[in-house]
């Protein structure tokens, strides 16, 4: 087996070779192969050492990375080399990114012959780019997420656009805190004044330093059709310093310290994701350019909190507008709890890949849910499922519910903070009006959705052989001799494969 992977880290491509069992040496015209790359050029190229011989069968036990079998080359041009000729077909180096920002990015693809060059990303200048004949260098700002434009200006006339993806990196701070649960995602007063964090002691906050800040998103939102307004964002440094969090044990910290409480508008929302910069203790301690380890809380004045579902529930519209834009969802799901099952994604807050314990707080008595996002609207199917895999239709069981913002993976999307999110903790985690009446009136607007009996994907093999199961994952797999393809746990019922290599000669 051969395989060639190109690959790139943003700024620079490689492509890495992988051999593996290779079954001849002499090609049907005699000679011997040659093992290498060749751009094509009459320049650059390379032969490894045993190719043309009968050797070149043993380079599945060489390599220039230290792993039998692999070769990686690093195959960016000489930038400095490339003709500028274009004016047309600007491009981001990469196209995607955190939301938080802190990293370079490069402007490329036309020719920067100019000395004043303008850059905007979703509306704010960025100062402080260097300019090069064939492309531009700045500092990623902070951002909202989403896809946004980034534009390019010459004595303020446009010269360009192109798009980026601002994402917001994956919530992981169950590795350093004890209460994350209580906390990410979750909706937190404004008169409670202050929240605190309960870190663990483990290999991590034991072996590292850590620098904490809060990345902050103030936003409001007019129920009646929607629109988001007044939206802001910073960074807060919390001027600790590099500190040992399994030291450090508790830290509390006030709402005050990042936003106003007192002049904000009752019914605007606060968005906090606490970031841990990770450093590793050393004799000189270098900054992580990201964050490494996120937390992401949401604050609200208590007369929002409490006002928000009556609010919100009256100006709702009949949910079967968002029933007719998502997918349904599988009857039945293998309880294998993969990543993904039947065009569906694994849902964070409820994966039935982990211990239940905490996991599944919003949807207790299920095992595990899965989210898929309309392919027609903003609207999105959360679909949970009990033990034996089956489809929980009812809310006090543990059922899922639709989404009328997706969240869409890692994009932050203040929609569904406003629309879904806010609403659950308003109708149904109320301290001062607790309910199975006002929770049911957001079930009502939330419901489960529908299910169907989805057939499984084409499953089956072929090519050398290439692989496809039942919930549609696949995979190459060369081994010689006889294996089990499928199997039943539960009827006699099992199919087994011979794999052998195929004549060249066979038809």
């Amino acid at each position: 087996m051969i395989r060639a992977i190109i690959t790139t880290n943003g700024f620079y491509s490689f492509t890495i070779f992988t051999y593996h069992q290779l079954q001849w040496s002499a090609g049907l015209w005699g000679g011997y192969p040659q093992i290498g790359f060749n751009a094509g050029d009459q320049v650059n190229y390379f032969t490894l050492e045993k190719s043309f011989s009968p050797d070149v069968v043993e380079v599945v036990n060489d390599s220039n990375i230290g792993v039998p079998g692999q070769f990686v080359f690093h195959t960016t041009g000489n930038i400095s080399d490339v003709e500028c000729n274009s004016v047309e077909g600007l491009q981001s180096m990469p196209f995607r990114g955190s939301m938080y920002g802190g990293y370079e990015f490069r402007l490329s693809g036309i020719c920067f012959n100019q000395s004043d060059y303008t850059v905007e990303i979703d509306g704010q200048q960025i100062v402080n780019c260097q300019i090069a004949p064939s492309y531009i260098s700045c500092m990623m700002p902070m951002t909202y997420g989403g896809r946004l434009k980034i534009r390019l200006y010459s004595e303020r006339r446009p010269i360009g656009e192109t798009d980026f993806l601002a994402i917001e990196p994956e919530h992981n701070a169950h590795l350093i805190l004890h209460n994350y649960h209580e906390l990410d995602d979750s909706v937190q007063q404004t008169d409670n004044d202050q929240f605190v964090l309960q870190f663990q002691s483990n290999a991590i906050t034991n072996n590292y330093l850590f620098h904490v800040v809060v990345y902050y998103y103030g936003a409001q939102m007019w129920l009646n059709n929607g629109t988001i307004h007044n939206r802001t964002h910073s960074r807060i440094d919390l001027g600790l310093g590099p500190r040992n969090l399994s030291l450090l044990q508790n830290l509390t910290i006030r709402y005050e310290s990042i936003f106003s409480i007192i002049d904000q508008p009752v019914d605007r929302t606060h968005l906090l994701t606490i970031a841990f910069e990770v450093v590793r203790p050393s004799s000189r301690i270098v900054w992580a350019a990201v964050p490494l380890i996120l937390l992401r809380i949401i604050v609200v004045a208590a007369v929002t909190f409490e006002s928000y579902c009556p609010l919100w529930h009256a100006f709702e519209p009949n949910p079967q507008i968002y029933i007719n834009q998502i997918p349904p969802c599988p009857c039945r799901v293998l309880t294998t709890w993969s990543e993904n099952q039947l065009g569906f994604t694994a849902d964070g807050a409820c994966d039935g890949r982990y211990p239940l314990g905490k996991n599944c707080m919003f949807h207790q008595g299920a095992s595990g849910c899965y989210r898929r996002k309309s392919n027609t609207g903003n609207a999105g199917a959360q679909c949970c499922y009990n033990s034996q895999g089956a489809w929980i239709s009812n809310w006090e069981n543990g059922a899922g519910t639709l989404d009328a913002y997706s969240p869409d993976g890692s994009l932050l999307s203040l929609g569904h903070i406003f629309s879904d999110v806010i609403p659950y903790f308003s109708c149904c985690k109320s301290i001062l009006s607790p309910s199975k009446e006002r929770c049911k009136q957001y079930m009502n607007k939330r419901p489960p959705g529908r299910c169907e009996n989805l057939l499984p994907l084409p499953a089956g093999g072929n090519g050398d052989p290439h692989f496809t199961t039942l919930n549609g994952g696949s995979y190459t797999f060369n081994g010689y001799g006889e294996y089990t393809l499928i199997k039943s746990t539960v009827a006699q019922f099992e199919v087994q494969v011979r794999l052998a290599p195929v004549n060249a000669n066979s038809p």
